[in-house]
This record gives C-alpha cells, structure tokens and sequence, in this order.
C-alpha cells in the first residue's frame, strides 16, 4: 500500500491522528518525531502528545509499518501497535522489551496537566489539555505499569508525561478523548476484537469505491484509506458527517473538493454522498452564496468556490437515484446559487460572471490573477452553462416547464456570449 509521511494515520469520524511529522510542521514550533495531533480546528496547536518508543529507559530507535487499519512501531526486540478502537478511543499494544512515554507538551503553554481519578483499586489519568481545547483519558491499564511524571507550577505543569512499561513483555492502554465529562466507567477492550471489527468496517468501505483495472489497486486501496480516514463525525457546525480534505493541513470541507467527495460516494453509498454534497448548501445564505470552507468551528465566508455543483450532481445522478423530494431541494439551492452568479458577480452587467480572487476560482495563484480582479474567465461560464443545463433537466423531472425552458434558453445565451467574449 502506498502510504507515506503525507498521510497520517486515523479512522472515519475521528478527530484524532497519528503521523510522523517533520520539524516545523505545518508551521507548528514542533520538534521532529511521532505525535498524536488533534485536527479541531478550536485547538491552538495540533500536537497533543509525543509518542517516545523506549528501550532500557532511553528513547530508542524505530521504524513505522502502516497499514489502513494499524500502525507498529518497530524497534530492537519489541513493537508498539496502535489502532482505533472507535472514532474517540485509540488503543496502544506493546509486546517484547519495550516502553512508551507520552510527553503532554505542557512546557511554556497554559493550564495544561494531568490529573488522577481513581477508580476501583487503581487510577485512571486525564489529561487536561488547554492546548488542544480538548482532554484525554488514559483509561486504567489492562496490561503492563504506569507512571505520571510531572512538575507543578501554580496552575499549569512544567512538564507532564506519562510512561507505560511492559508487564511480561506486554502492556495495553486505551488513550480515549473526552469532549466535557467522563462517566468514571472504564471499558476493557480486546485488542483482537476491536482490529477485526475496523478491518472488517474499512474493507466494506474500500468495496464501495468505485472498481479500477488490476493494476491500480494498489493505488485504489491508497484512495479509499485516505477517503474513509479524512471522515468526521458530526460536531459543532458540522451539520453531517464530513470528508475532510486531508487530516494533515486541509481539516476542513470546501465548497468544491465536497463535490468530488460526493462523486465518489455515489457509486455504492448514495445517502452519503447526498450528505457530503448537501453539506455546504446548509449554509447558504440568503442570496445563494456558499461559504468556502466550513468544519467544526469555523464558517469561512471571505471566498467561495466555482459553480461546479450541477456538473457533480449530473456526474453522481448517473450513479444514484434522487427521490422527488431530494429532487425540488437540489433544484432549489442550486438555482438560488446560480443566480447568486449573476446578481454578485457581474459588475459590469455585460452578462459574463467574473471571480474577485484567485481564491474563488480554485486556481488560487494563476497568472489570471497577476492584474486586479474582477477577472472573466472563460471555464466560469463553461462551468454556468452546464450548471443551468442541469438544472433544466431537474426543471423538467419535477414537472416545472416553465422553469426547462427558462434554464435552457439561459444557458444556451451564456454559451454564447461565452465564446463571443472569451475567445
């Protein structure tokens, strides 16, 4: 399978991730190592945790084997294997002469620590990380011996690490986020059991992508991992489960990758591709716009993104089927959308839309762009006169001829005044 350092480890509808990051990362003042991160885009910083692999009580030497559904950190003698047990719970297996220590990061930020809860005859930790708008269980030990190391400083520690260490060459721990309160009862996990239940929820998924020659598949594999890996649950202003671009920078959902995300859900999972595509017209604002990007904190309205929906829509309704109902909302949002165009976008009224930023067009830096905009593009009104022959075609299934022959005789005006224009 093609992983590399670009894609981080994680499971559909988690916030949480695991990946090996370069000094600097992302522009973080982040040291280079194995981290946990968290891609709420509330936390100050990504970084929750270093994962420090250690032998004889020193940091050791290792190496990452990753695949779709587990992440083994090797080094001499000894493994760690890591895996989602759910979207919140990360589970950490170490076999042979092996520790781990996980360093909270805590120095030179505020109000981090940790603190014990007890439970039973033992005691379980939370990590209370400001850092991260967030907290983090460790759950009590199934296997294997904990150690809190930290220094407290009137509000907040210097430092704050845990450490496990192995009883009989094993240890096992749950590492669990908690959004405000935990229930005090900790669950026991079989390892075993939680790697078959995600295997067998990652091979469904990878099935439902669509096929590709044999000698793809490698890279189809590659695609569908990272597709089910970027999901996240609903929370916050998420109004739907989301496909996050990536979980390495681009944790959010913008208003034009969601449609390729769409398409290829709609092969064999058409609720959650009427999801993935509807999730930005939930934000439509009165006069048609959509913002640029949305994820679980933020709404982002300084851009938006081209016209691209009814192309996708046409692309994902050769694969599914929309019920009537699904039909007049589709028709709706989309034509408040193209008018938005129209009525926002053309300030010199010559009837040929423009874009004000590079941002707009997904084209970002173009050359397009090297004088100030508004810029007329010609692919703009390519992408409006599709856009208006689908919608004629959703006009015609909901049984409105009116509006068929409106949408048809609008875009065939567009078409023209396009190629008199731009070319």
């Amino acid at each position: 399978m093609g992983f590399d350092d670009r894609i981080p480890f994680s499971r559909a509808k988690s916030y949480m991730v695991i990946s090996y990051n370069d000094a600097g990362f992302n522009g973080a003042d982040n040291e280079e190592g194995l981290f946990i991160r968290t891609i709420h885009r509330s936390s100050y910083v990504p970084f929750v945790a270093r994962i420090l692999p250690q032998k004889n009580g020193k940091n050791a030497n290792f190496t990452c084997d990753i695949n779709p559904v587990e992440f083994t950190v090797k080094i001499d003698n000894g493994q760690i294997k890591l895996l989602f047990a759910d979207e919140d719970t990360i589970l950490v297996k170490g076999e042979g002469d092996v520790a781990l220590t996980l360093d909270f990061l805590t120095e030179g930020r505020p109000y981090d620590y940790i603190y014990g809860i007890p439970v039973g005859g033992s005691v379980c930790y939370m990590a209370n990380c400001y850092k991260n708008n967030s907290k983090y269980l460790i759950e009590d030990v199934q296997q294997g011996n904990i150690l809190l190391d930290q220094s407290w400083n009137i509000c907040t520690a210097d430092y704050s690490k845990i450490s496990i260490d192995a009883d009989n060459g094993k240890f096992l721990f749950s590492f669990k986020e908690i959004e405000t309160e935990w229930d005090g009862q900790p669950v026991v996990y079989d390892y075993q059991k939680c790697l078959q239940n995600v295997t067998e929820e990652f091979d469904s998924f990878c099935k439902s992508m669509p096929s590709v020659p044999s000698r793809y598949e490698d890279a189809r594999t590659t695609a569908a991992y990272i597709n089910w890996s970027c999901l996240v649950k609903k929370k916050g202003f998420l109004t739907r489960d989301a496909m996050y671009m990536s979980k390495n920078w681009m944790c959010s959902v913008w208003s034009w990758d969601h449609c390729f995300n769409a398409i290829a859900l709609s092969y064999n999972d058409p609720e959650a591709a009427w999801d993935q595509f509807m999730l930005m017209f939930d934000f439509q604002d009165k006069f048609g716009r959509l913002p640029d990007s949305v994820n679980d904190c933020h709404v982002t309205w300084n851009y938006c993104k081209p016209p691209i929906h009814g192309w996708a829509l046409d692309k994902m309704m050769m694969n599914m089927k929309l019920s009537m109902e699904q039909l007049s909302e589709v028709y709706n949002k989309l034509s408040k959308w193209t008018n938005w165009w129209f009525d926002h976008r053309d300030s010199d009224s010559d009837g040929i839309c423009e874009y004000v930023h590079g941002n707009d067009s997904g084209w970002d830096n173009s050359t397009a762009f090297s004088e100030l905009p508004p810029v007329e593009t010609p692919e703009l009104q390519a992408f409006l006169v599709i856009q208006m022959e689908v919608l004629s075609g959703l006009a015609g299934k909901l049984g409105n001829l009116k509006g068929e022959k409106v949408w048809t005789e609008r875009s065939e005006d567009l078409l023209n005044k396009m190629l008199s224009h731009c070319f």
